[in-house]
């Protein structure tokens, strides 16, 4: 069980929430007289959409559409109705009105300081090309502290995969390399490859975590096969509502004896409200972490991550950049070396590490440690295009620096290996919205790309250049929503690596390849009632090999495996069928999803055998070391979730979330031994094991005393012991079931006119 302590201090008011429509009745009998409108700018003539609509008095509210367009259901028969329409960006307009009204009523709205926001699309296309799980507010704030993959791991099918004090995501059985992440509009580019190499992302940076399961790479690009994690920042102030404020956490982590702070402060520009600007940074300190029974060696940790943005609003156009720095460093828990097999054997078959007495709590690190260091540098224009829709151009710089420090028998203070991956991307986008139910999103977007690497051979030097063009549609009545993307993309990588002997002997070798890649995806959402919705998503998607897949030859960092690369492996091609059905209710919802993917040429990292059909090793000077090795396969994976969430009551609530996959290698070759072939289990490995959570909340939103928004929860996880695994690939059999019971409570109390959570 593990304790967390977490303080949340917000700077600033609280939102207000909009009231509900309501329709009027005279002596018990309804009224159906109606009351249509139009509101446009008052310069330009143009149809305002968003803008809303209030009839005073009354809990009448509406909100005008893309056209400009409102109309009030449902009123009786009255001389005159104060009616007042407002929209961020514009002075307010009162008028009045009669019931009925002949013909339709024009708002026009004037701007308000000579400037208006631009805002998304009310319908993003890309919201509907999934099964989107979304994670703010609450719930995110109670994953506060946690790393990146531990938050994602609250919505639904999520897992995570630990090294010591790293965590990687792991959506539907897919992980690293098959997972992309965007942040803030931009993927994220750096060294994802192996086991221990996580996501250099600030989660204090997230407002929302949004995770997208399915081949959602129509928009962003080739590696989406198993979803796309989209992290937004918090907005910027409204210069509308000028002034300062901001949030503040510290946070307390039982396991490794954590600290965490962060701090961000948002505010418009003194004399200059269109000019608004946001700060935040954070810092962790990360001891020695815990098994159940001892300490596990060198698995401290240290961040230190902090970013500044600013933005300008204009009448009509908004632009913006923004520049963050991350720098982590972790130890690295190296328990099994071993001199032999009979040593590995040994080691790896016990119940606790071998000199797990020497073990103790910790806050340094030493080698073997990772560190890494993530700069990201952003700019981004919008302009309004009236009807049209809007247009966006982004453009990103990241540098992503990788040093590993390794257990060396001599004295020395350097790197074993450094990477150094550059990335300058650029997208540009344009939404459209054509009336009639239809709207979309075209664009095209470019990477260049250079990763430098210095040390013992690994993977080699290369450069990328890469481009994409993509189209999304979409249809959408009330009941029925269909929608559609496409994205083709071309790829070009050069390498350099040394040979295996002295470079003044014998030339590099290098390589020039060139890959194609071609995406599919729809989705039919069907709700024919207000509690059903109907889920069918099918996508068809390529995914191009990854440097280390292509050309990786030697002992991996963070890992005891010795693993070799394949520079003839094809793109994978995936066919992917999703099916979800969501129920909703005053006081139940309930989500299924299924999914099946079907992967031809499948780019599994699998274990090499030997001629007994067991587990090869390779003898290297630091020791003995499994072999693995990346080759094409057909492999099948299928899963699925399911979300129960009840709450009878307004201080009552419990959910409950169950996620399976099941993975198969649809090849399953035998391996030829000297006495016949020997049967090899078509299961693959690293497929997590089935999931149970249930979590029990009580909570008091009104005040008690000086505390409001108070709450204390319980939670049960329960992990199921993975049954499906190859004896003969497998090093051990895997862990037998384990349950974990956490648990929280919080509150909040106003300090000083402030809110403390």
């Amino acid at each position: 069980m593990r304790c967390i302590i977490a303080i949340a201090m917000v700077l600033g008011p609280p939102a207000i929430g909009s009231p509900a429509f309501a329709q009027q009745s005279i002596d018990g009998r309804l009224c159906a007289l109606s009351i249509r409108g139009r509101v446009i700018d008052a310069d330009l003539g143009t149809p305002i959409a968003d803008a809303i609509a209030v009839i005073a008095d009354r809990d009448d509210v509406v909100r005008t559409g893309a056209d400009g367009r409102f109309t009030f259901d449902g009123l009786c028969a009255q001389a005159e109705l104060a009616l007042t329409v407002s929209k961020t960006g514009y002075g307010p307009e009162r008028t009045m009105v009669s019931v009925p009204q002949p013909g339709a009523i024009t708002v026009r709205l004037g701007f308000a300081m000579q400037s208006v926001t631009i805002t998304a699309p009310a319908d993003d296309p890309l919201d509907n090309l999934g099964f989107a799980d979304r994670i703010d507010g609450e719930v995110l704030a109670q994953t506060r502290g946690l790393s990146l993959g531990e938050a994602l791991s609250r919505s639904a099918g999520v897992q995570v995969l630990r090294s010591g004090a790293v965590t990687k995501p792991v959506i539907d059985g897919f992980y690293g390399n098959r997972i992309l992440i965007v942040n803030d509009g931009l993927r994220h580019h750096a060294q994802l490859w192996a086991l221990d190499h996580a996501p250099e992302i600030d989660p204090f940076s997230a407002s929302s975590l949004t995770v997208v399961r399915g081949a959602e790479g129509v928009r962003y690009g080739a590696d989406a096969i198993g979803g796309v994690v989209l992290i937004e920042p918090p907005g910027f102030r409204d210069y509308t509502n000028p002034g300062f404020g901001g949030e503040g956490n510290l946070v307390g982590i039982s396991n490794g004896r954590q600290g965490i702070a962060n701090l961000r402060l948002e505010s418009t520009i003194w004399g200059a409200p269109r000019w608004s600007i946001r700060a935040q940074g954070s810092v962790k300190r990360s001891g020695s972490l815990d098994a159940p029974e001892y300490p596990l060696d060198n698995t401290a940790a240290e961040d230190l991550s902090g970013g500044v943005s600013v933005q300008y609003q204009g009448r009509g156009w908004r632009a913006s950049a923004g520049a963050s720095h991350l720098t982590t460093e972790y130890g690295i828990f190296t328990s099994i070396r071993a001199e032999s097999f009979n040593d590995f054997e040994f080691a790896i078959g016990q119940d606790e590490p071998i000199n797990v007495d020497l073990f103790e709590f910790s806050y340094d690190i030493d080698r073997a440690f990772s560190r890494v260091t993530h700069t990201y540098v952003r700019g981004d224009v919008s302009v309004d295009l009236q009807d049209w829709g809007s247009l966006r151009v982004r453009y990103g710089f990241q540098r992503n620096e990788r040093r590993e420090f390794e257990i060396v028998r001599r004295s020395t203070t350097g790197a074993q290996l450094d990477f150094e991956l550059l990335s300058h991307a650029l997208e540009l986008t344009m939404d459209h919205r054509w009336g009639g139910g239809f709207s979309g999103l075209i664009g095209a977007s470019g990477l260049v790309q250079n990763n430098d690497h210095e040390g013992r051979r690994l993977i080699p030097d290369y450069d990328r250049l890469m481009g994409g063009v993509f189209a999304i549609q979409r249809y959408e009545t009330d009941e029925l929503t269909v929608a559609v993307g496409v994205r083709y993309e071309r790829q070009t990588m050069d390498t350099s690596q040394p040979t295996r002997i002295a470079p003044n002997q014998n030339p590099p070798e290098r390589f020039s390849l060139d890959f194609d890649a071609l995406m599919a995806s729809a989705q039919v959402t069907y709700a024919p009632q207000r509690a059903w919705t109907f889920d069918l998503h099918l996508a068809t998607a390529s995914r191009i090999p990854s440097i280390d897949e292509l050309f990786i030859e030697g002992l991996v960092p963070g890992e005891p495996n010795f693993i070799r690369g394949d520079r003839t492996l094809d793109p994978e091609q995936t066919i992917n069928v999703g099916l979800g059905i969501a129920f909703a209710h005053r006081w139940i919802d309930a989500e299924v999803t299924a999914y099946i993917h079907h992967i031809n040429d499948y780019i599994y990292r699998a274990p090499v055998l030997d001629e007994n059909g067991n587990a090869n090793f390779v003898r290297l000077v630091t020791g003995l070391h499994p072999e693995f090795e990346y080759r094409s396969i057909d492999a099948l994976y299928a899963g699925g979730s399911i979300e129960l969430d009840v709450h009878p009551v307004e201080w009552l609530s419990w959910r409950s979330k169950a996620s399976y996959v099941r993975a198969r290698d649809l090849t399953n070759d035998d391996v030829l031994t000297d006495d016949g072939p020997v049967s090899v289990e078509p299961f693959l490995i690293n497929i997590p094991a089935d999931r149970y959570e249930n979590r029990l909340t009580l909570r008091r939103d009104q005040p008690w005393g000086p505390l409001s928004e108070s709450s204390v929860w319980v939670e049960s996880i329960f992990v199921r012991r993975q049954t499906e695994f190859a004896p003969n690939a497998e090093l051990d059999e895997p862990p037998a079931n384990y349950h974990l019971l956490n648990g929280g409570a919080g509150t909040t109390v106003d300090v000083v006119g402030q809110p403390v959570a």
